[in-house]
């Protein structure tokens, strides 16, 4: 199966089940819109790993978005209550909840979305001269791996010159930083 289908069948699950849920809510069923949540999330994390696709980049967009709706069918379960007049009055307890709940969704999903599990597209992190010089390039400088015991450049040829003023532009203040450095 391609890799494409397995991520739109991989996202029906989670459509089809905040769809019931909103429906389960304006029906005010909310113990079947609290199930619905968990029942979507953790569907569309067995149909990862049972598909055996890369955990996609918003893994924890969809935790946050199924912790998101889990606290609200709480919030709407237990920290409401209508009054006899037909208002609305708000019980702390069930606001705590479903702030809890809300607090640690957004927690995970702020973790998988930082961790690699297992993703194959990702991409290595650039080092600091990638931004201004390719990998290949011989003349390229990284800050990162100075030695101690290298003697800071000097202009001893043309090339040399050419060199050091295109460090001048893309490293602004490296002479003072080998003045310092070497200065004993």
């Amino acid at each position: 199966m391609s890799e494409n289908i397995k991520i739109f069948i991989g996202f029906l699950v989670p459509a089809a089940s905040i769809v019931s849920f909103f429906f389960s809510v304006f029906a005010e069923n909310y113990i079947l819109g609290m199930f619905l949540a968990i029942f979507g999330g953790i569907s569309w994390l067995i149909f990862v790993l049972v598909a055996k696709f890369y955990w996609p980049k918003v893994t924890g967009n969809i935790i946050i978005v199924f912790g998101a709706l889990l606290s609200l069918a709480v919030f709407l379960d237990s920290g409401l209550e209508q009054n006899m007049f037909g208002g609305l009055n708000f019980k702390p307890e069930g606001i705590a909840y479903s702030s809890i709940l809300f607090f640690f969704s957004i927690l995970l999903g702020v973790l998988f979305k930082n961790i690699s599990l297992g993703v194959s597209d990702s991409t290595p992190q650039k080092s600091y001269r990638e931004p201004f010089a390719s990998a290949n390039d011989e003349t390229a400088f990284d800050l990162k791996e100075t030695d101690n015991n290298v003697d800071p450049p000097t202009n001893n040829s043309d090339e040399e010159s050419d060199y050091l003023s295109s460090l001048e532009e893309y490293y602004p203040g490296y002479e003072e930083y080998y003045r310092e450095y070497y200065d004993e």
